[in-house]
């Protein structure tokens, strides 16, 4: 199974914290989000 996300934005008040985000995963993979610091 593939999951997909398409133009993605999040806001907390006034600060943007993502702004058009678009990003696919293929099934039967291993995948990781690591922000700037390492965090994930």
């Amino acid at each position: 199974m593939d999951i997909a996300l398409a133009h993605v934005s999040k806001r907390y008040l006034h600060k943007t914290v993502l702004d058009d985000l678009s990003v696919s995963f293929r099934g039967g993979m291993i995948h990781a989000l690591l922000g700037e610091n390492g965090a994930g």
